[in-house]
């Protein structure tokens, strides 16, 4: 794959099939962003409890957070014998495949695929493009911008981590560009928080 077909693409699962399994924990937020999306919408059944739970081993699977080996992971959402346990017990690729939204002929679920790409690309960036972060960006104020963000799903504070990222001396197009643009989607593993907080 190329920068330009990265960047123009209008094919999710191509695009997560170049990512191949080299960034499970990227890829594993990816599903489950993908999921919250889908119970937001209104002509969707919204989750129960054991939903709420399955995203929420998911995606401390991805980050550490749930002290789980592999097999402990698969076995405890497994177990729960819900469909979105099965699809998230799968590695983190598969998973992402299985969640994506299918381009048909119909303006919902071509808007869903849409939102999909944009997903990925808050989550991925530019892989033929990564960004030199530096340290000294990381300031206090700029990591519980950040921190707030994540912990909470709502990342409305994305100009303004770009105003303290800014403050602290970060003039990169790239970085500011994407805290500062309100069309964009922003979820857990937005490359942008993932350099302030520090997460690979």
């Amino acid at each position: 794959m190329t920068e330009d077909e990265w960047l123009t693409s209008d094919d999710a699962s191509e695009l997560v099939k170049w990512l191949g399994d080299s960034q499970q924990r990227q890829l594993r937020l990816f599903a489950c962003a993908l999921l919250r999306r889908y119970w937001s919408l209104d002509w969707v059944t919204p989750p129960d409890a054991h939903d709420e739970k399955v995203i929420a081993i998911a995606e401390g699977f991805a980050d550490g957070t749930e002290p789980l080996s592999a097999l402990k992971f698969r076995e405890i959402v497994t177990d729960l014998r819900l469909p979105v346990s099965r699809v998230l017990c799968e590695d983190a690729s598969r998973s992402a495949q299985l969640i994506l939204p299918h381009q048909y002929s119909h303006p919902v679920w071509e808007e869903e695929h849409s939102h999909a790409i944009r997903v990925l690309r808050d989550i991925f960036g530019n892989p033929f493009r990564p960004v030199a972060f530096d340290p000294a960006w990381r300031t206090d104020t700029a990591v519980a911008v950040a921190r707030q963000m994540y912990d909470s799903r709502d990342f409305g504070a994305m100009p303004i981590l770009a105003d303290a990222l800014q403050d602290a001396g970060c003039e990169d197009e790239h970085i500011l560009n994407h805290c500062r643009d309100t069309s964009a989607p922003h979820v857990r593993g937005c490359w942008v928080c993932d350099l302030v907080l520090n997460k690979s």
